[in-house]
């Protein structure tokens, strides 16, 4: 898999992808992404796999990833703010404090629709 923090629009995701990560969701432009490091330990692991839903709006609550103009892609648990301007991102991992962010500093957030546990590490 590529790194998602170099998509900046479904567009560039290149179409001869050769690899296919096996999903039940209905989103005809779902694609999946590798997790990587610790931040949304212990529920999910770097290298797990999370299947994204561009098509659909993420909601209060849902895990997300993310992908910030400055900081690139990041997997997180978002609380949208009572403004809805304002975007709070918070990790499982309590070594990792919540962050806020304006919704324009954002390229894209899409919602996870699964996470494929990778159960042997490399």
């Amino acid at each position: 898999m590529t790194q998602a923090g170099q998509v900046v629009d479904l567009g560039e995701i290149p179409r001869d992808w050769d690899e296919v990560v096996p999903s039940d969701v209905s989103d005809e432009r779902a694609f999946g992404v590798r997790l990587r490091g610790d931040s949304m330990e212990p529920k999910f692991s770097d290298n797990d796999i999370a299947i994204l839903l561009p098509g659909t709006v993420p909601t209060n609550g849902e895990i997300v990833v993310a992908n910030l103009r400055n900081q690139g892609v990041l997997c997180k648990i978002m609380h949208v703010q009572l403004d809805k301007n304002l975007v709070k991102l918070s990790s499982y991992n309590p070594a990792y404090p919540p962050t806020e962010y304006r919704r324009d500093e954002f390229h894209w957030i899409f919602p996870v629709a699964t996470i494929i546990k990778q159960l042997r590490r490399r």
